[in-house]
């Protein structure tokens, strides 16, 4: 079976502390690579949630435009 990235990131994390959902919230080993996608979206050392910008579908396009042509 094969996870996503982010059920793999929450597997690890219940078992970091013995399945207890309430110290993944609480948790505070900022040095674990992990920390800031403990909660299924990435966070800052706030615990406030991180806005991803998005790419215009032109920008999108510019981007693939530039790979292709490596």
């Amino acid at each position: 079976m094969r996870l996503s990235a982010s059920k793999a990131i929450r597997k690890k994390c219940l078992d970091c502390t013995c399945s207890q959902v309430v110290e993944i919230r609480e948790c505070n080993i900022k040095t674990c690579p992990l920390w800031t996608w403990r909660m299924g979206y990435e966070v800052d050392d706030k615990g406030n949630k991180i806005i991803k910008r998005t790419l215009t579908e032109e920008a999108k396009n510019n981007l693939i435009s530039r790979l292709h042509n490596r």
